[in-house]
């Protein structure tokens, strides 16, 4: 069934009194879906595009987690690997805290 036509029969069965989870059941859709599609026809009219294409909000870039090595430290691990010629891990560890103070376990090198 197209998505027009389910948006159309979702109004018309919100009209008769039909509860939201007894449409969704109907038509095979998320509740969800059936309460957006609802308040898009309520907002934007009974048409298509505006009651599926509306405007969404933008997703927020989320912060990054503890415990990752920023982006300057592993450019920092990347020239003392280069400049020790391949130093173990322990080695640069070591560089790290003594030439530019920056503590950093083994496993994150």
């Amino acid at each position: 069934m197209d998505t027009r036509t389910k948006i159309t029969l979702t109004w018309q069965l919100h009209e008769q009194g039909v509860n939201n989870s007894q449409t969704a059941k109907r038509l095979e859709v998320h509740w969800e879906t059936i309460g957006l599609w609802l308040k898009g026809v309520r907002e934007q009219g009974s048409t298509y595009r505006q009651a599926n294409k509306q405007p969404r909000p933008a997703r927020l870039r989320p912060p990054p987690l503890a415990g990752q090595v920023p982006l300057s430290t592993k450019r920092l691990v990347r020239q003392l690997r280069e400049r020790e010629h391949g130093c173990c891990g322990q080695g640069i560890a070591y560089f790290l805290e003594k030439e530019h103070s920056i503590v950093l376990s083994v496993p994150k090198i």
